[in-house]
């Protein structure tokens, strides 16, 4: 390995389809993640290539091309799929991760690096790395997003059963009215 090069830049020399695409720039945090699903790759087919490696909505995305058997391919396809899986959960900045089947590997882990948000940007990020504190889990918006939906239900719901109770009100009124004309 040239040490004046980056592990980007290693992976573009072996792997990248044609020059001018934008190849492997991946974050460095998830430098084991993509070299991982390299050498499972490379088991599969020698002779693939990759057109981009890079972030995308806050994870992994892994863009190839391979001459292999649609089988292998089928494959390939399910590496690449938990590479970028596995991306939700692995800090960018940092390499930390927060799935605990990593623990074995030497893979520090760290409950705080999920997938996050700010302003519609998405990363996938520690809180040691989120220097700013900008960023919030992206589960807990969406826990905070159906609280609000269930707020927003019950109240609908509120005013229906209010409505209802109105509705049997004048119901009430009116039949009782009519059996006191009786």
């Amino acid at each position: 390995m040239d040490e004046t090069k980056s592990w980007q830049a290693e992976l573009n020399d072996r792997r990248l389809k044609t020059r001018g695409w934008y190849g492997c720039i991946a974050p460095d945090g998830w430098k084991w993640i993509v070299e991982d699903c390299d050498r499972l790759l490379a088991k599969l087919d020698p002779k693939y290539e990759i057109t981009q490696v890079k972030e995308k909505f806050g994870t992994l995305r892994y863009y190839y091309e391979t001459v292999a058997s649609r089988d292998t391919q089928e494959i390939m396809d399910a590496v690449v799929s938990e590479a970028e899986r596995l991306s939700a959960r692995t800090c960018e900045g940092c390499g930390n991760s927060s799935a605990m089947s990593n623990l074995n590997r030497g893979i520090k882990y760290d409950s705080t690096a999920v997938l996050k948000s700010s302003g519609g940007w998405y990363r996938t990020i520690c809180d040691s790395c989120d220097t700013e504190g900008r960023y919030v889990s992206v589960d807990a918006l969406n826990a905070r997003e159906q609280y609000e939906d269930l707020e927003f239900y019950a109240g609908k719901a509120r005013e229906q059963v209010q409505e209802g109770q109105d509705i049997l009100d004048v119901f009430l009124k009116i039949a009782k009215k009519d059996l006191l004309e009786e």
